[in-house]
């Protein structure tokens, strides 16, 4: 009796990992779809109507004052002051979490990767 109850116990478990990998794996497949060198306000704005919020990071960079990459997004979380002029923006949906890879400026979409 207590191998099936242990064997139970592991089962649950188990079913219960799965549903919650099954519900991320969703949340990202229902992520927006976007182009290499998209405007990153048309990819916030995607978001936004997908239902993905801005998430604030603690310890995220300040926007610096007339930086058109960030003003206004509170999901920045840093942007370089050279080179590809690289910017990290994050953003939440029902537990998942999303990084917003930008270069350029104004801000072009370059990658995206799940937490």
């Amino acid at each position: 009796m207590f191998i099936l109850g242990k064997w139970r116990s592991l089962s649950l478990g188990l079913c219960a990992l799965v549903m919650v990998a099954g519900s991320a794996l969703a949340q990202a497949e229902s992520m927006p779809k976007f182009k290499q060198g998209e405007d990153y306000a048309q990819v916030r704005s995607k978001l936004l109507n997908a239902g993905w919020k801005p998430r604030r990071v603690p310890g995220a960079d300040q926007c610096m004052r007339g930086d058109e990459r960030c003003q206004g997004r509170p999901e920045m979380v840093a942007c370089a002051g050279g080179g590809q002029a690289n910017c990290r923006f994050a953003w939440k949906r029902a537990g998942v979490l999303l990084t917003i890879f930008t270069v350029d400026s104004p801000a072009l979409f370059d990658s995206a990767s799940n937490e």
